[in-house]
């Protein structure tokens, strides 16, 4: 896949919304438990397009009026078995909500041969990247578009994103832009690639791990001809 790098060096844009049209917002509301909504946290998702298939999506934090009113409703919808998205669906209309800081964003835009938006950049603020917000974002990229391409060049956090974070929610493959976006691989939960989608030409010493998980990277060949798609399950 992409060639992995250590980091992107992408501030926040000022203003996104100056220069693009908002296409939709949701809420999402996260946990710091596994599987549990302890100290809950409200995120409002904003995706603006610059031209079509071309934008933003933007993180920002959303505050309650009444933080023990909050965390009551957030665990009553968690115990009903509701996700991100329905937890915040539930909760709404009950909870006064005011804006927060902005902390996060994503870039993307259609590059063709692919047929879809692809991802050019993301950041998250540290203390913010343990709730899995990204992949949250790219499911709701994936809902709007159909589908949803990995940048060229990424990080290890955004490796383990599309290697072990999306597959949770869809079906993640690996494409070769220069054989006709022919898929060679079909990622499956828990178990290492077959092939090297990634290349770890600039960073020879650091290998990728993924969980418990060694996966194979090319220290000789570039590997940035190679995307990763990620389409929601039916």
């Amino acid at each position: 896949m992409p060639s992995l790098i250590t980091d992107y060096h992408k501030p926040l844009e000022t203003d996104p919304h100056i220069y693009a049209t908002p296409i939709l917002q949701q809420g999402i509301v996260v946990g710091t438990g596994i599987d549990t909504l302890e100290d809950p946290l409200f995120i409002k998702l904003t995706l603006l397009e610059l031209t079509l298939g071309c934008g933003y999506v933007v993180f920002e934090e959303l505050i309650p009026a009444n933080i023990d009113t909050a965390e009551a409703l957030c665990i009553e919808a968690h115990d009903n078995g509701l996700d991100a998205f329905e937890v915040y669906n539930y909760i709404k209309h009950k909870l006064l909500l005011r804006s927060g800081k902005r902390f996060g964003q994503i870039f993307f835009g259609i590059n063709p041969p692919l047929e879809g938006p692809q991802i050019s950049g993301a950041y998250v603020e540290e203390e913010y990247r343990q709730y899995g917000i990204s992949t949250l974002a790219y499911s709701l990229l994936a809902k709007h578009y159909g589908v949803v391409y990995s940048d060229r060049h990424q990080t290890i956090y955004g490796a383990k994103l599309w290697y072990a974070g999306l597959p949770k929610f869809g079906v993640v493959r690996a494409i070769d832009t220069h054989a006709g976006n022919k898929i060679i691989e079909t990622f499956v939960m828990d178990s290492s690639p077959k092939h090297e989608h990634w290349d770890n030409l600039k960073l020879k010493n650091e290998p990728l791990l993924l969980g418990k998980v060694r996966v194979p990277t090319s220290d000789t060949e570039s590997k940035d001809h190679i995307v990763l798609e990620f389409q929601l399950k039916d």
